[in-house]
């Protein structure tokens, strides 16, 4: 890579992000009785184990590999223009700070809350490089994730 890049790079956008909960999320599957244990536990219970592993392989594992393979292309990059770093943005959901079942989509949820931590992590970690890490999370939009199940009765968008 750095033969391509003979000068570095300033900036790395992480972005990847699969949602694979449909066996639990509401908007398909309905939502169980929040009052009743084992309707919990049941609904829930429904996930498995692979979409999970998936859901944090793409949604947190990615930005892990990705900003190291190419830190050190940010930190030769950040010493092209003086008073500029350079800089990695990963994007995460506003899923990941909200409490709540999250409309039965916990393991999206989930990464994203863990994607936030290990943004902070790497931000940390990066520090003596001078290569900044940031994260974007955006709320609610309608896409492939957020479709129909971000509309509440009224059409307005929501995750209520």
């Amino acid at each position: 890579m750095c033969q391509k890049e003979p000068n570095g790079i300033q900036l790395l956008v992480n972005n990847a992000g699969i949602a694979r909960d449909d066996s639990t999320k509401f908007s398909t599957n309905g939502q169980p009785d929040m009052e009743d244990a084992q309707a919990i536990s049941d609904h829930f219970l429904k996930s498995q184990p692979e979409n999970w592993a998936d859901t944090m392989k793409t949604n947190v594992g990615s930005i892990f590999w990705m900003s190291m393979t190419f830190l050190p292309l940010l930190a030769k990059g950040g010493k092209v223009t003086p008073g500029y770093t350079s800089q990695v943005i990963n994007v995460t959901s506003i899923s990941g700070y909200m409490k709540g079942s999250s409309s039965g989509q916990f393991s999206y949820a989930s990464s994203k809350a863990a994607a936030t931590h290990l943004s902070r992590m790497l931000a940390t970690t990066f520090v003596g490089t001078k290569v900044r890490v940031n994260i974007i999370a955006p709320g609610v939009f309608p896409s492939e994730v957020c479709s129909s199940r971000c509309v509440n009765p009224n059409g307005v968008m929501s995750l209520s």
